[in-house]
Protein backbone atom coordinates (compact mmCIF):
# COMPACT_ATOMS: atom_id res chain seq x y z
CA UNK A 1 0.00 0.00 0.00
CA UNK A 2 2.60 2.50 1.12
CA UNK A 3 5.83 2.69 -0.82
CA UNK A 4 9.01 3.50 1.05
CA UNK A 5 10.19 6.13 -1.37
CA UNK A 6 8.82 8.53 -3.96
CA UNK A 7 8.13 6.90 -7.31
CA UNK A 8 11.42 6.85 -9.17
CA UNK A 9 13.21 4.19 -11.17
CA UNK A 10 12.18 0.89 -12.61
CA UNK A 11 9.21 0.25 -10.28
CA UNK A 12 7.24 3.24 -11.52
CA UNK A 13 4.77 0.90 -13.22
CA UNK A 14 3.94 -0.82 -9.93
CA UNK A 15 3.34 2.55 -8.29
CA UNK A 16 1.11 3.39 -11.24
CA UNK A 17 -0.93 0.25 -10.57
CA UNK A 18 -1.11 1.21 -6.89
CA UNK A 19 -2.45 4.63 -7.91
CA UNK A 20 -5.21 3.18 -10.09
CA UNK A 21 -6.15 0.80 -7.27
CA UNK A 22 -6.43 3.72 -4.83
CA UNK A 23 -8.80 5.52 -7.20
CA UNK A 24 -10.90 2.35 -7.41
CA UNK A 25 -11.22 2.37 -3.61
CA UNK A 26 -12.22 6.04 -3.63
CA UNK A 27 -14.85 5.52 -6.33
CA UNK A 28 -16.16 2.33 -4.75
CA UNK A 29 -16.65 3.91 -1.35
CA UNK A 30 -18.23 7.01 -2.88
CA UNK A 31 -20.75 4.78 -4.64
CA UNK A 32 -21.29 2.89 -1.40
CA UNK A 33 -22.12 6.15 0.33
CA UNK A 34 -24.49 7.71 -2.18
CA UNK A 35 -25.62 4.86 -4.45
CA UNK A 36 -25.37 1.74 -2.26
CA UNK A 37 -27.77 -0.18 -4.49
CA UNK A 38 -27.00 1.75 -7.70
CA UNK A 39 -30.75 2.12 -8.33
CA UNK A 40 -30.40 5.56 -9.88
CA UNK A 41 -27.43 4.52 -12.01
CA UNK A 42 -28.79 1.25 -13.39
CA UNK A 43 -29.23 0.79 -17.11
CA UNK A 44 -29.70 -2.41 -19.05
CA UNK A 45 -26.14 -2.14 -20.35
CA UNK A 46 -24.61 -1.45 -16.93
CA UNK A 47 -26.58 -4.26 -15.35
CA UNK A 48 -25.43 -6.73 -17.98
CA UNK A 49 -21.78 -5.85 -17.56
CA UNK A 50 -20.95 -7.59 -14.31
CA UNK A 51 -17.26 -7.06 -15.09
CA UNK A 52 -17.74 -3.31 -14.60
CA UNK A 53 -17.72 -4.08 -10.88
CA UNK A 54 -13.94 -4.48 -11.02
CA UNK A 55 -13.54 -0.77 -11.79
CA UNK A 56 -14.68 0.20 -8.31
CA UNK A 57 -14.11 -2.93 -6.25
CA UNK A 58 -12.25 -1.82 -3.14
CA UNK A 59 -11.66 -5.39 -2.01
CA UNK A 60 -9.77 -6.22 -5.20
CA UNK A 61 -7.77 -3.00 -4.89
CA UNK A 62 -6.73 -3.89 -1.33
CA UNK A 63 -5.48 -7.31 -2.45
CA UNK A 64 -3.46 -5.55 -5.16
CA UNK A 65 -1.95 -3.37 -2.42
CA UNK A 66 -0.92 -6.45 -0.45
CA UNK A 67 0.68 -8.25 -3.40
CA UNK A 68 2.55 -5.10 -4.44
CA UNK A 69 3.78 -4.53 -0.89
CA UNK A 70 5.16 -8.04 -0.68
CA UNK A 71 7.00 -7.50 -3.96
CA UNK A 72 8.33 -4.00 -3.39
CA UNK A 73 9.51 -4.69 0.16
CA UNK A 74 11.62 -7.69 -0.87
CA UNK A 75 12.61 -7.37 -4.52
CA UNK A 76 16.18 -6.41 -3.59
CA UNK A 77 16.62 -9.35 -1.22
CA UNK A 78 18.90 -11.24 -3.63
CA UNK A 79 21.12 -8.23 -4.37
CA UNK A 80 24.59 -8.10 -2.77
CA UNK A 81 23.35 -5.49 -0.30
CA UNK A 82 20.05 -7.31 0.20
CA UNK A 83 20.35 -7.98 3.94
CA UNK A 84 21.24 -4.37 4.64
CA UNK A 85 18.29 -3.17 2.54
CA UNK A 86 15.89 -5.48 4.37
CA UNK A 87 17.21 -4.31 7.74
CA UNK A 88 16.66 -0.70 6.72
CA UNK A 89 13.17 -1.48 5.45
CA UNK A 90 12.26 -3.20 8.73
CA UNK A 91 13.33 -0.21 10.81
CA UNK A 92 11.47 2.20 8.56
CA UNK A 93 8.20 0.32 8.41
CA UNK A 94 6.52 1.42 11.64
CA UNK A 95 7.07 5.20 11.32
CA UNK A 96 6.42 4.94 7.57
CA UNK A 97 2.92 3.60 8.23
CA UNK A 98 2.16 5.22 11.59
CA UNK A 99 2.84 8.89 10.81
CA UNK A 100 0.51 9.23 7.78
CA UNK A 101 -2.13 7.14 9.58
CA UNK A 102 -1.85 9.43 12.60
CA UNK A 103 -2.37 12.46 10.37
CA UNK A 104 -5.54 10.97 8.88
CA UNK A 105 -6.88 10.17 12.34
CA UNK A 106 -6.17 13.70 13.53
CA UNK A 107 -8.05 15.07 10.50
CA UNK A 108 -11.03 12.85 11.32
CA UNK A 109 -10.86 13.94 14.98
CA UNK A 110 -10.89 17.64 14.06
CA UNK A 111 -13.85 17.18 11.71
CA UNK A 112 -15.76 15.16 14.29
CA UNK A 113 -14.99 17.59 17.12
CA UNK A 114 -16.14 20.46 14.88
CA UNK A 115 -19.47 18.74 14.09
CA UNK A 116 -18.49 18.43 10.44
CA UNK A 117 -19.14 14.71 10.06
CA UNK A 118 -22.54 14.13 8.45
CA UNK A 119 -22.49 10.40 7.69
CA UNK A 120 -25.17 9.61 10.28
CA UNK A 121 -27.58 12.18 8.77
CA UNK A 122 -27.02 11.00 5.19
CA UNK A 123 -27.03 7.23 5.78
CA UNK A 124 -30.85 6.91 6.11
CA UNK A 125 -31.37 9.24 3.13
CA UNK A 126 -29.28 7.12 0.77
CA UNK A 127 -29.94 3.81 2.57
CA UNK A 128 -26.19 3.34 2.95
CA UNK A 129 -25.25 0.71 5.50
CA UNK A 130 -21.61 1.64 4.93
CA UNK A 131 -22.15 5.27 5.99
CA UNK A 132 -24.16 4.21 9.03
CA UNK A 133 -21.08 2.56 10.57
CA UNK A 134 -19.11 5.77 11.04
CA UNK A 135 -18.69 8.52 13.61
CA UNK A 136 -21.42 7.57 16.09
CA UNK A 137 -19.24 8.54 19.06
CA UNK A 138 -18.00 11.84 20.57
CA UNK A 139 -14.55 13.06 19.62
CA UNK A 140 -11.85 12.23 22.16
CA UNK A 141 -8.38 13.68 21.58
CA UNK A 142 -6.53 11.28 23.87
CA UNK A 143 -8.21 8.30 22.22
CA UNK A 144 -7.44 9.67 18.74
CA UNK A 145 -3.76 10.15 19.64
CA UNK A 146 -3.52 6.69 21.20
CA UNK A 147 -5.15 5.14 18.16
CA UNK A 148 -2.90 7.05 15.79
CA UNK A 149 0.35 6.32 17.63
CA UNK A 150 -0.31 2.69 18.58
CA UNK A 151 -3.81 1.38 17.98
CA UNK A 152 -4.09 1.55 14.19
CA UNK A 153 -0.79 -0.09 13.29
CA UNK A 154 -0.37 -2.54 16.17
CA UNK A 155 -3.96 -3.36 17.11
CA UNK A 156 -5.95 -2.77 13.92
CA UNK A 157 -8.21 -0.12 15.48
CA UNK A 158 -10.29 1.78 12.94
CA UNK A 159 -12.95 3.89 14.69
CA UNK A 160 -11.60 7.21 13.37
CA UNK A 161 -10.75 5.93 9.90
CA UNK A 162 -12.13 2.63 8.62
CA UNK A 163 -9.50 2.42 5.86
CA UNK A 164 -6.89 1.73 8.50
CA UNK A 165 -8.02 -1.89 8.87
CA UNK A 166 -5.32 -2.79 6.36
CA UNK A 167 -2.49 -0.99 8.16
CA UNK A 168 -1.87 -3.63 10.83
CA UNK A 169 -1.88 -6.34 8.15
CA UNK A 170 0.59 -4.26 6.13
CA UNK A 171 2.84 -3.90 9.18
CA UNK A 172 2.83 -7.47 10.44
CA UNK A 173 2.82 -8.77 6.87
CA UNK A 174 5.92 -6.69 6.12
CA UNK A 175 7.72 -8.22 9.09
CA UNK A 176 6.63 -11.65 7.88
CA UNK A 177 7.84 -11.33 4.29
CA UNK A 178 11.08 -9.59 5.29
CA UNK A 179 11.75 -12.32 7.84
CA UNK A 180 11.11 -15.03 5.26
CA UNK A 181 13.30 -13.26 2.71
CA UNK A 182 16.20 -13.10 5.18
CA UNK A 183 15.72 -16.60 6.59
CA UNK A 184 15.61 -18.35 3.20
CA UNK A 185 17.80 -15.95 1.22
CA UNK A 186 20.37 -18.61 0.32
CA UNK A 187 18.06 -21.62 0.22
CA UNK A 188 17.82 -21.95 -3.57
CA UNK A 189 14.71 -23.77 -4.78
CA UNK A 190 13.76 -24.53 -1.18
CA UNK A 191 13.23 -20.80 -0.76
CA UNK A 192 10.17 -20.80 -3.02
CA UNK A 193 8.85 -23.99 -1.43
CA UNK A 194 9.17 -22.40 2.00
CA UNK A 195 7.39 -19.26 0.84
CA UNK A 196 4.46 -21.17 -0.66
CA UNK A 197 4.22 -23.35 2.45
CA UNK A 198 4.18 -20.22 4.63
CA UNK A 199 1.28 -18.78 2.64
CA UNK A 200 -0.63 -22.03 2.89
CA UNK A 201 0.03 -22.17 6.63
CA UNK A 202 -1.28 -18.62 7.05
CA UNK A 203 -4.55 -19.59 5.35
CA UNK A 204 -4.73 -22.83 7.34
CA UNK A 205 -4.34 -21.02 10.65
CA UNK A 206 -6.13 -17.69 10.08
CA UNK A 207 -8.71 -18.47 7.41
CA UNK A 208 -9.77 -15.48 5.33
CA UNK A 209 -7.39 -13.18 7.22
CA UNK A 210 -4.64 -15.56 6.24
CA UNK A 211 -5.47 -14.91 2.58
CA UNK A 212 -4.31 -11.32 3.10
CA UNK A 213 -0.98 -12.48 4.52
CA UNK A 214 -0.68 -15.08 1.77
CA UNK A 215 -1.11 -12.26 -0.76
CA UNK A 216 1.86 -10.44 0.72
CA UNK A 217 3.83 -13.68 0.57
CA UNK A 218 2.76 -14.08 -3.08
CA UNK A 219 4.42 -10.72 -3.75
CA UNK A 220 7.55 -12.11 -2.10
CA UNK A 221 7.38 -15.16 -4.37
CA UNK A 222 7.10 -12.94 -7.46
CA UNK A 223 10.10 -10.90 -6.32
CA UNK A 224 12.12 -14.10 -5.91
CA UNK A 225 11.48 -15.41 -9.42
CA UNK A 226 13.78 -14.28 -12.20
CA UNK A 227 11.58 -12.66 -14.87
CA UNK A 228 13.99 -11.53 -17.56
CA UNK A 229 11.99 -12.74 -20.55
CA UNK A 230 8.79 -10.92 -21.42
CA UNK A 231 5.63 -12.75 -22.36
CA UNK A 232 3.99 -12.60 -25.76
CA UNK A 233 1.58 -9.66 -25.66
CA UNK A 234 -1.43 -11.90 -26.28
CA UNK A 235 -0.60 -14.10 -23.31
CA UNK A 236 -0.09 -11.07 -21.07
CA UNK A 237 -3.43 -9.62 -22.16
CA UNK A 238 -5.18 -12.96 -21.53
CA UNK A 239 -3.67 -13.18 -18.05
CA UNK A 240 -4.68 -9.59 -17.36
CA UNK A 241 -8.20 -10.29 -18.60
CA UNK A 242 -8.54 -13.33 -16.36
CA UNK A 243 -7.32 -11.24 -13.44
CA UNK A 244 -9.91 -8.56 -14.08
CA UNK A 245 -12.64 -11.17 -14.42
CA UNK A 246 -11.77 -12.77 -11.07
CA UNK A 247 -11.19 -9.39 -9.44
CA UNK A 248 -14.70 -8.27 -10.30
CA UNK A 249 -16.41 -11.20 -8.62
CA UNK A 250 -19.93 -10.43 -7.41
CA UNK A 251 -23.32 -12.14 -7.16
CA UNK A 252 -23.80 -12.19 -10.94
CA UNK A 253 -24.53 -15.45 -12.81
CA UNK A 254 -21.10 -15.46 -14.46
CA UNK A 255 -19.57 -16.09 -11.03
CA UNK A 256 -22.05 -18.73 -9.85
CA UNK A 257 -19.50 -21.53 -10.23
CA UNK A 258 -17.06 -19.74 -7.90
CA UNK A 259 -19.72 -18.87 -5.34
CA UNK A 260 -20.81 -22.51 -5.28
CA UNK A 261 -17.36 -23.77 -4.24
CA UNK A 262 -16.74 -25.11 -0.75
CA UNK A 263 -13.61 -23.36 0.55
CA UNK A 264 -13.43 -24.71 4.08
CA UNK A 265 -9.88 -25.02 5.40
CA UNK A 266 -9.14 -26.29 8.90
CA UNK A 267 -12.74 -25.46 9.89
CA UNK A 268 -12.33 -21.92 8.54
CA UNK A 269 -14.81 -20.98 5.83
CA UNK A 270 -12.69 -18.95 3.42
CA UNK A 271 -14.50 -16.03 1.86
CA UNK A 272 -14.74 -16.94 -1.82
CA UNK A 273 -14.64 -13.37 -3.07
CA UNK A 274 -11.47 -12.63 -1.09
CA UNK A 275 -9.80 -15.80 -2.39
CA UNK A 276 -10.74 -14.98 -5.99
CA UNK A 277 -9.55 -11.40 -5.67
CA UNK A 278 -6.26 -12.53 -4.14
CA UNK A 279 -5.64 -14.84 -7.10
CA UNK A 280 -6.67 -12.02 -9.43
CA UNK A 281 -4.22 -9.59 -7.82
CA UNK A 282 -1.39 -12.13 -8.19
CA UNK A 283 -2.23 -12.76 -11.86
CA UNK A 284 -2.46 -9.03 -12.56
CA UNK A 285 0.91 -8.32 -10.94
CA UNK A 286 2.44 -11.23 -12.86
CA UNK A 287 1.02 -10.00 -16.17
CA UNK A 288 2.42 -6.52 -15.57
CA UNK A 289 5.85 -7.83 -14.56
CA UNK A 290 5.99 -9.79 -17.83
CA UNK A 291 4.54 -7.17 -20.18
CA UNK A 292 6.53 -4.20 -21.43
CA UNK A 293 3.40 -2.64 -22.91
CA UNK A 294 1.56 -2.71 -19.59
CA UNK A 295 4.63 -1.37 -17.82
CA UNK A 296 4.87 1.51 -20.27
CA UNK A 297 1.20 2.37 -19.79
CA UNK A 298 1.46 2.29 -15.99
CA UNK A 299 4.63 4.39 -16.14
CA UNK A 300 2.80 7.26 -17.86
CA UNK A 301 2.83 10.64 -16.19
CA UNK A 302 -0.74 10.43 -14.89
CA UNK A 303 -0.26 6.91 -13.49
CA UNK A 304 2.98 7.89 -11.78
CA UNK A 305 1.24 10.89 -10.24
CA UNK A 306 -1.59 8.69 -8.98
CA UNK A 307 1.03 6.39 -7.51
CA UNK A 308 2.65 9.26 -5.64
CA UNK A 309 -0.63 10.30 -4.02
CA UNK A 310 -2.13 6.80 -3.68
CA UNK A 311 -1.43 6.30 0.03
CA UNK A 312 -2.78 9.76 0.81
CA UNK A 313 -5.93 9.12 -1.23
CA UNK A 314 -6.44 5.86 0.60
CA UNK A 315 -5.99 7.43 4.03
CA UNK A 316 -8.04 10.60 3.52
CA UNK A 317 -11.03 9.57 1.44
CA UNK A 318 -13.31 8.17 4.17
CA UNK A 319 -13.23 11.28 6.43
CA UNK A 320 -13.72 13.47 3.35
CA UNK A 321 -16.69 11.45 2.04
CA UNK A 322 -18.28 11.59 5.51
CA UNK A 323 -17.74 15.34 5.79
CA UNK A 324 -17.54 17.27 2.50
CA UNK A 325 -19.35 14.62 0.47
CA UNK A 326 -22.20 14.12 2.93
CA UNK A 327 -22.57 17.87 3.54
CA UNK A 328 -22.96 18.34 -0.20
CA UNK A 329 -25.67 15.69 -0.30
CA UNK A 330 -27.54 17.26 2.63
CA UNK A 331 -27.55 20.62 0.88
CA UNK A 332 -28.43 19.27 -2.55
CA UNK A 333 -30.96 16.50 -2.04
CA UNK A 334 -33.81 18.86 -1.14
CA UNK A 335 -33.46 20.86 -4.36
CA UNK A 336 -32.58 18.14 -6.87
CA UNK A 337 -33.12 14.46 -7.53
CA UNK A 338 -31.32 11.76 -5.60
CA UNK A 339 -29.33 10.89 -8.71
CA UNK A 340 -28.16 14.46 -9.26
CA UNK A 341 -27.40 15.03 -5.58
CA UNK A 342 -25.50 11.75 -5.37
CA UNK A 343 -23.42 12.43 -8.47
CA UNK A 344 -22.62 15.94 -7.23
CA UNK A 345 -21.61 14.54 -3.83
CA UNK A 346 -19.33 11.98 -5.47
CA UNK A 347 -17.74 14.72 -7.59
CA UNK A 348 -17.10 16.84 -4.51
CA UNK A 349 -15.74 13.86 -2.56
CA UNK A 350 -13.34 12.93 -5.34
CA UNK A 351 -12.23 16.52 -5.99
CA UNK A 352 -11.60 17.37 -2.34
CA UNK A 353 -9.82 14.05 -1.76
CA UNK A 354 -7.51 14.56 -4.74
CA UNK A 355 -6.69 18.17 -3.82
CA UNK A 356 -5.94 17.40 -0.18
CA UNK A 357 -4.04 14.24 -1.13
CA UNK A 358 -1.73 16.26 -3.37
CA UNK A 359 -0.55 18.35 -0.44
CA UNK A 360 -0.78 15.53 2.11
CA UNK A 361 1.54 13.41 -0.03
CA UNK A 362 4.08 16.23 -0.37
CA UNK A 363 4.09 17.23 3.30
CA UNK A 364 2.99 14.32 5.48
CA UNK A 365 3.70 11.23 3.37
CA UNK A 366 7.08 12.38 2.05
CA UNK A 367 7.88 13.70 5.52
CA UNK A 368 7.20 10.27 6.98
CA UNK A 369 9.45 8.68 4.36
CA UNK A 370 12.24 11.14 5.18
CA UNK A 371 11.96 10.68 8.94
CA UNK A 372 11.78 6.90 8.64
CA UNK A 373 14.89 6.88 6.42
CA UNK A 374 16.81 9.07 8.87
CA UNK A 375 15.81 6.77 11.72
CA UNK A 376 16.94 3.69 9.80
CA UNK A 377 20.23 5.24 8.70
CA UNK A 378 20.98 6.51 12.20
CA UNK A 379 20.14 3.17 13.81
CA UNK A 380 22.28 1.18 11.39
CA UNK A 381 25.13 3.67 11.66
CA UNK A 382 25.15 3.34 15.45
CA UNK A 383 25.01 -0.44 15.09
CA UNK A 384 28.04 -0.36 12.76
CA UNK A 385 29.93 1.85 15.20
CA UNK A 386 29.22 -0.47 18.13
CA UNK A 387 30.24 -3.48 16.05
CA UNK A 388 33.54 -1.85 15.12
CA UNK A 389 34.21 -0.91 18.75
CA UNK A 390 33.48 -4.45 19.89
CA UNK A 391 35.86 -5.82 17.28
Amino acid sequence: MASDQPTTGKLDYLEGLRGIAAIAVLVGHSLGAFFPHRQALETDLFSSLGLAHVLYDGGFAVLIFFVLSGYVLTYRAQHPDGIRTLERTTIKRYPRLMLPALGSIFLAYVLLASDLMFSQQVAPLTDSLWLSWFYKFPADLSDALRQGLIGAVLLGETSYNSSLWTISIEFYGALLVIGLAILFRNAGLWRLIAFVASGALAIWHFGTTGVYYASLIAGLVLSSIQMKRAWHSGFAVACCGLALFLGGINDGPQYAWINALDLTVNRHEIDKATAAKSLAAILLALAILKSGALQNFLSSRICKYLGRVSFSVYLLHVPIICSAGCLTYLQAHSVMSHRAAGLLSIAVSVAVTMILSHFYARVVDNGAISLASKLANGTLKRDDTLTQQAA
